[in-house]
Formats: structure tokens, C-alpha cells, sequence
């Protein structure tokens, strides 16, 4: 029998994102071992709760994938520390083309029994989970489950009726709300109307930036994953003040220090030693396994020098 941490009535929780495993370009080894930096060695011991909001996975791998191995060695481990800490597992399920339903894979090594005090819960459909132990609601909202944001909604009132809530605690959600995205964006969430339905906090995965906006917080990708994504990566960490005043919740967004370098030098304009001098500059300390962009204008002799570039 576990003893729970959980005593104050707050609620301490991770969430992590659109980590992208079997990535063509950031090695699934290298964000592996971002995320074992991160997670292992006791690093969630005072955590209640760890939150994978969708998109694990960045495309459909084969069993005899050369990273499937490194992957489940991964998620053992994982589910291992979280029974030894005693932490509550829930995994989002993300978008279609991602994830695949490939999270079934913590439910096939969970049924193993090998993690006794890891309570986990991989979710795909649209549903509202009570953990009596907390005495806590939380909303899954898995990314494109029904065929529209407006149907998303219309279910979820519905099933707020069915068990005849109006409100849960915490929301899991995989898609984008109007802030996140242009406003030519199609198919995005209303802020004003899930915070609503919402006491706490909505953690929502997909947009790869990190962004907080009232209660709804994006924890962004775990590491850069392709150019324009220059700002910091990492995931979220808070607290949930159960039962009291949300404006006393916490949450902290948490640096992936170790991220994958993904760099636009712009050499608009520049003579061709000073782009050189300029690419040096901005490169020194790189590791080799960077991704570098160079940006200039048409038939800026730079662009036909990419092979003393690659040399610098």
C-alpha cells in the first residue's frame, strides 16, 4: 500500500509535449536523452502528477524501427521512476498523423505489473477522469476527435450534463486556441468558452511555442524540432491549489537547456567577408550537429559559397 504525497490540498504537476520521437532531423536518441536529463534521477519525486499532452511520437514507426527499441526502454524507465515516486502517469493521445495510437504502447508495458505504484492512464478519447484520491476532475481533450472544434465543445457540455458538473478542475487538451495562431487560422478553440468550463488550469499541447494566457498555458515543444523555432523549448511545472483559489495556483515554465541548435543568420545586405565574419561569430561554440540557415537576398554571393560556410 502507497501513501500518498499529495496532503495540502495542492496538486504538483509536470507537463511535457510534442516531444516528436522518430523525428527525420532532432535524433530521437538526442531527445531522449534531453528528456531522461530532465525527468530521471529523482528529478519528479515531489511530483503528484506527469502529463504527456499529445504528440510523443512524430510519425507512424514500424516495430523494426531502429529507434522502437530506445522508446520502450524509455517509457520502462519512465513508468518505472514514477512507481518509485509514486506519481500518477496520464498520456494524451495528439494528433492523428503523430502519435498513431503508438502511446498504446505504455498500456502494453504497464500491463506487465512491473510498475505497482505507477498509476497510469493513457487517454484517446474525449473524456472527463475522477481520481477520488484528490477529489479532482480532469478534462482529455485528444486533437482532432471529433470533426470540429464546435462538435469538441457541444460533446464536452454534454458529457459535463451526463455526470451533472458544469466545471471540471484541470483540462489535458492537444489543438490550438485563437491566441496561439494567426488570425487566418481554421479550427481553433475559443479561450473565453473552455475557460469556462475550466476552474484551474487547461494545459494544451500542439503549437510548438510556449504561451500563457490566463489559465491556459502551452508548454510548447520539449526541443526544437525545425528553423523558426529559436526561442527556449522545455515544459511546464505548477501547482493546483484544490478546493481554494485558483489565483493562488503556480506554474513555471522550465528551460530545455540541452535543446537541438536551430539558427537563422541573416545576411541581408552584407558584403561577402562580412557575412563570413558574421556566420563565424554566431556559430563559435555550436555543437557540430547544429542546424544553421542563412538568410539573404537573391544573388548575394554568399548563397554560392555553401561549401567554405559548411568548412567554418
Amino acid at each position: 500500500m502507497t501513501i500518498s504525497k499529495f496532503k495540502s490540498g495542492t496538486l504538483r504537476w509536470l507537463s511535457v509535449s510534442d516531444v516528436h520521437l522518430g523525428h527525420l532531423r532532432t535524433s530521437t536518441s538526442f531527445i531522449l536523452a534531453n528528456l531522461r536529463r530532465e525527468l530521471f534521477d529523482g528529478k519528479i519525486a515531489n511530483l503528484d502528477l506527469l502529463i504527456i499532452a499529445g504528440d510523443l511520437f512524430e510519425r507512424l514507426l514500424e516495430f523494426n524501427h531502429p529507434d522502437k527499441g530506445e522508446i520502450m526502454m524509455f517509457v520502462d524507465d519512465l513508468m518505472t521512476e514514477c512507481s518509485i515516486y509514486n506519481v500518477k502517469l496520464r498520456v494524451l493521445e495528439g494528433t492523428p498523423s503523430h502519435d498513431n495510437k503508438q502511446n498504446v504502447i505504455f498500456v502494453d508495458l504497464y500491463n506487465l505489473g512491473h510498475y505497482v505504484n505507477c498509476d497510469l492512464k493513457y487517454v484517446d478519447t474525449l473524456s472527463v477522469e475522477y481520481i477520488e484520491e484528490w477529489d479532482m476532475r480532469i478534462l482529455y481533450v485528444p486533437d482532432r476527435i471529433r470533426a470540429t472544434v464546435e462538435e469538441i465543445y457541444s460533446d464536452t457540455l454534454d458529457i459535463f450534463k451526463s455526470l451533472g458538473i458544469t466545471r471540471v478542475d484541470m483540462a489535458v487538451m492537444h489543438g490550438a486556441f485563437k491566441h496561439q495562431l494567426p488570425p487566418m487560422a481554421k479550427e481553433v478553440h475559443d479561450p473565453e468558452a473552455w475557460l469556462r468550463l475550466v476552474k484551474h488550469w487547461i494545459l494544451v499541447g500542439h503549437v510548438h511555442f510556449h504561451s500563457i494566457r490566463d489559465r491556459i498555458a502551452a508548454q510548447g515543444s520539449f526541443d526544437r524540432l525545425s528553423q523558426g523555432e529559436e526561442g527556449p523549448k522545455g515544459y511546464l511545472m505548477g501547482s493546483t491549489n484544490l478546493g481554494g483559489d485558483e489565483k493562488k495556483d503556480e506554474i513555471y515554465f522550465i528551460e530545455n537547456k540541452h535543446a537541438k541548435k536551430y539558427v537563422t543568420i541573416d545576411c541581408t545586405d552584407l558584403t561577402t567577408d562580412e557575412s563570413f565574419e558574421k556566420i563565424k561569430l554566431a556559430i563559435a561554440g555550436f555543437p557540430s550537429d547544429s542546424f544553421i540557415r542563412i538568410r539573404a537576398e537573391k544573388g548575394n554571393p554568399i548563397l554560392s559559397d555553401m561549401r567554405t560556410i559548411k568548412s567554418l
